[in-house]
């Protein structure tokens, strides 16, 4: 696994104003300055060069001892890229508090259960090319808990070739059917984008039981459950410490969190717990 060490984003006078209410239309021309204004730094365009190498080759790159705090992940990800992706629900950076207890309509990566391996926003037309997850507090118990567990197409696809081949082209035709609150939706696993396999996973907890009865099994499972039982086999395991940045392919990599732990600090309702901030980019 290779791992990048810091530079020094946190320069007062080159930033994006991470506190001012969202506008894409006007945002995109400052996300393009200050990817220009870094990229004027040698050191800036190496770190980017090795930074892409590793997504290409790795599917993922660890970034250590980054500067926590929204500028400072802001001007790492412009230096990379100016096309932040921006959705109404995260706007451009993204905060995950893992909590407790979790009332109706939680939201499920700040729950202390293990995730599935998933794509994020699957169910847009353009999903986000590469996520980014910083670590703002690391688990109570790290690194034992709350780690991130990525796996890659290749590892994906080895181990169905190996099973038989035929499952690889039938996920290439299947339609996999699931949920969006009352919206029905239905996605293909794998595909091809300009000459690169990719992976497109929903959440299993977005499948229902009616989506389930649509799709046709695969080794007596749901094609998805079989997905992410490769998946948890293959996964590479990222302890994040904090101010590290694991920076990912969503294309052909597919991630998840796993399981996470409180400390309580006077009763139930004061408590640690882990902590990260996300910003997604093409």
């Amino acid at each position: 696994m290779k791992i990048i060490s810091s530079l020094a984003f946190n320069n007062s006078n080159i930033y994006f104003d991470t506190t001012k209410a969202a506008n894409p239309d006007e945002d995109k021309f400052a996300f393009q300055k200050l990817h220009s204004t870094l990229n004027n730094d040698a050191k800036i365009q190496a770190f980017r060069g090795e930074v892409f190498v590793e997504l290409q080759n790795k599917g993922f790159v660890v970034l250590k001892s980054m500067a926590s705090n929204d500028d400072g992940f802001m001007q790492a990800m412009c230096a990379l890229s100016p096309n932040i992706f921006y959705a109404p629900t995260t706007d451009y950076i993204d905060r995950i508090n893992v909590a407790p207890f979790m009332g109706h309509g939680y939201d499920f990566s700040e729950t202390t259960k293990p995730g599935f391996f998933h794509t994020d926003f699957c169910s847009y037309p353009t999903p986000p090319r590469y996520v980014a997850l910083q670590c703002l507090e690391p688990d109570p118990r790290h690194p034992y808990y709350g780690r991130n567990q990525i796996t890659h197409i290749n590892d994906i696809l080895s181990v169905l070739k190996n099973e038989d081949e035929a499952i690889i082209d039938k996920l290439r035709t299947m339609d996999i059917h699931y949920s969006i609150g009352t919206r029905k939706a239905s996605i293909r696993i794998l595909n091809e984008k300009d000459g690169v396999q990719t992976l497109l996973l929903p959440h299993a907890h977005m499948i229902s039981n009616d989506d389930r009865e649509k799709t046709e099994k695969i080794l007596g499972q749901h094609p998805v459950d079989l997905i992410n039982q490769i998946c948890l086999a293959e996964c590479k395991d990222i302890a994040l410490d904090l101010g590290d940045i694991v920076v990912l392919d969503n294309y052909t990599t597919v991630h998840r969190r796993g399981e996470c732990t409180i400390k309580f600090e006077n009763g139930l309702q004061q408590f640690s717990s882990r902590k990260i901030s996300t910003i997604r980019f093409f």
